[in-house]
C-alpha cells in the first residue's frame, strides 16, 4: 500500500501524534506502519499496528474496546519485563479502528539473515534457540501462547544481535474471536503461518508446545534454508524429511529438533525449560566459553561467509580455545597436568576474589588474586548508583575491564580491556577486545548468553556472575 493510497483512508497524523512514514507490512489481520512520534523531541520512530476488525454494528464496539484494552495491558507487561519483546508505548482507537504503538526494533529477521548470508552454523542455531526459549519460558509463564513463531517474527536486533520476539498472534486471535462469537459465527479464528503451525493450532486449540513445534521448524529453516512446505514428509508417519538437507548437524541436536516437531503434543517437549535443558546438555551448544563456534552476532556464523571489511558486527564471548590458538593446544598437551592442579586450587577462592576486587579492595596487579580491576578514582563519577531509566533503544557504552575465570581446562581471561553496553533494562553486551560479545541479563532472569547464572556481587559500577562454566566479572569506568 502506498502512502498516497493510505492517506485517502486515514488522517496525516494518527491520534494527532504519530506521522506515518511507510507501510512495513500487511496481512489478513492488520497493517503495520513505521511512524514518527511528533510529540517526542527526537521524533522517535515507532511501529504502529492497525488491527483489522470488521464490526457489523456499533453495539460491538464497546465489547471489542474492552478486550483490546486487556490485550494491550498484556503486551505492555510482557515488553516491560523482557528486553527481547518490543515495548508497548501506547494504544488507541480511531474511526472505529484499533491501533498498537510499539518499539521499533532495528535489525534483520532470521529469514532475512538466511536470505542474505546463507544457512546458520549449528552452534549459531543452538544459541538462537537458547535465547528464544528463555523468552518463551517467560511468556508461557504468563499463560500466553505466542501462536506465530517463524523466521519472519524473530528479529536479530542491532546492535546487540539478540533475537527479539515479534508479532504476538494471541492478540489477533483474541480480538477476532470475540467479534466472531458476538456475531454468532461458528468458525474458529486460527492465527499462524501454514507449515509452521502444528495440527492442534490449526484446529484452534494451541498449547505451549505449539510454540516449541514452530520454533523447531524455525531452527530447521536456519539449518537448511528451506521452509516446512519445501521439505518432504513421510506419508505414513508425517515425519519431516529434513536430515538429508542438513547433513552437517550432529545427531544430538537432530534428536532434539525431531522431538520438538512431533505431530502430537504429548511426544514433544512439554515446556520451554525442558527443551532448554536438553540444549544445555550439548557440548557444541553455545559459542559462549570456548565451544569453538561464533555467535549469531558474528557474520562468520553463516557457513561459507567471511566478515566484510570494516564491519561493526560483533559476536559473542571470546572462544577461549580459538583465542589461544594452536600454540595453546600444544602447551596444554605438555603442561596440562600442572595447569589442572593450579586451576583446581584457584577455583576454591575465585568467586570470593572476584566479588572482593569489585568491592574496591586494594590489590597488587601482579599477583594471582588481582582478577578484576577496581574502580578508578574520580571526583565526579560518570555512573550514578541508580542511573535514570531510559529506553533500551538508547544504550550507553562504557569502557572497562572484564575477566573470566574458567572452571574447566581452559585459559582464563584477566583484565581484558572491554566495552560494556548497558541497555538500562537489566541487559548488558560485553564487547571483548578480540571482537566478540557476551550477552548478560540480570532481569527478569539471570543469564549469560542464555545459560542460567547467579549474581555473586553487584555494585554501582561492577557486576560478578557465576555459571557452571566459570565466573564472569565486569566493571566500567575503572582502571586496572
Amino acid at each position: 500500500m502506498s502512502l498516497k493510497h493510505m492517506s485517502q483512508s486515514m488522517p496525516s497524523l494518527l491520534a494527532n501524534r504519530y506521522r506515518v512514514l511507510r507501510v512495513l507490512g500487511e496481512g489478513g489481520f492488520g497493517i503495520t506502519y513505521l511512524a514518527a512520534d511528533t510529540q517526542m523531541p527526537s521524533k522517535r520512530h515507532c511501529v504502529i499496528k492497525q488491527l483489522k476488525v470488521n464490526l457489523q454494528n456499533s453495539q460491538l464496539h464497546q465489547l471489542v474496546q474492552e478486550r483490546f484494552e486487556r490485550e494491550a495491558a498484556i503486551l505492555e507487561s510482557l515488553g516491560a519485563e523482557s528486553s527481547q519483546i518490543p515495548h508497548l508505548y501506547a494504544y488507541f482507537s480511531q474511526a472505529g479502528q484499533f491501533f498498537l504503538v510499539q518499539e521499533w526494533v532495528q535489525g534483520q529477521t532470521l529469514a532475512q539473515a538466511v536470505q542474505h548470508d546463507g544457512v546458520f552454523s549449528e552452534a549459531a542455531v543452538v544459541e538462537v534457540l537458547r535465547q528464544v526459549l528463555t523468552v518463551l519460558d517467560y511468556v508461557h509463564g504468563q499463560r500466553i501462547v505466542h501462536r506465530d513463531i517463524k523466521p519472519d517474527n524473530i528479529m536479530l536486533r542491532s546492535p546487540d544481535n539478540l533475537p527479539v520476539l515479534l508479532d504476538f498472534g494471541a492478540v489477533k486471535e483474541s480480538m477476532n474471536t470475540v467479534i466472531q462469537a458476538t456475531q454468532g459465527a461458528s468458525r474458529s479464528i486460527v492465527v499462524g503461518t501454514p507449515g509452521f503451525m502444528p495440527s492442534e493450532q490449526v484446529a484452534g486449540r494451541p498449547c505451549f508446545s505449539s510454540d516449541l513445534y514452530s520454533l523447531g521448524l524455525t531452527a530447521i529453516y536456519l539449518l537448511t534454508g528451506k521452509g516446512p512446505l519445501d521439505l518432504p514428509s513421510d506419508p505414513a508417519t508425517g515425519d519431516l524429511g529434513w536430515h538429508s538437507h542438513a547433513p552437517q548437524v550432529s545427531s544430538p541436536l537432530a534428536q532434539i529438533l525431531d522431538r520438538a516437531i512431533q505431530v502430537h503434543p504429548r511426544d514433544r517437549f512439554s515446556t520451554a525449560t525442558e527443551m532448554l535443558t536438553a540444549l544445555n546438555g550439548l557440548e557444541v551448544a553455545s559459542p559462549f566459553l570456548g565451544s569453538g563456534s561464533p555467535s549469531v552476532a558474528d557474520q562468520t556464523l553463516h557457513q561459507g561467509t567471511a566478515p566484510e571489511a570494516g564491519s561493526a558486527t560483533v559476536a559473542l564471548e571470546p572462544d577461549l580455545q580459538n583465542a589461544a590458538g594452536s600454540d595453546w593446544k600444544r602447551a596444554g598437551l605438555m603442561g596440562g597436568l600442572v595447569a589442572l592442579l593450579v586451576i583446581a586450587a584457584a577455583i576454591i577462592v575465585r568467586t570470593q576474589i572476584l566479588a572482593g576486587v569489585l568491592r574496591n579492595r586494594a590489590v597488587n596487579p601482579h599477583r594471582v588474586s588481582e582478577i578484576l580491576p577496581g574502580p578508578a578514582a574520580s571526583s565526579s563519577p560518570q555512573v550514578a548508583a541508580s542511573p535514570p531509566p531510559i529506553s533500551a533503544a538508547n544504550p550507553i557504552a562504557r569502557e572497562g575491564y572484564c575477566s573470566f575465570l574458567s572452571t574447566r581446562n581452559q585459559a582464563d581471561i584477566i583484565n581484558d580491556p572491554c566495552t560494556i553496553v548497558d541497555f538500562q533494562n537489566g541487559s548488558y553486551a560485553v564487547n571483548w577486545s578480540q571482537g566478540r560479545v557476551t550477552q548478560v541479563q540480570v532481569k527478569p532472569q539471570v543469564r549469560i548468553d542464555g545459560r542460567p547464572a547467579t549474581v555473586v556481587d553487584q555494585q554501582a559500577t561492577s557486576l560478578t556472575l557465576k555459571t557452571n562454566r566459570g565466573n564472569l566479572g565486569i566493571c566500567w569506568d575503572c582502571s586496572p
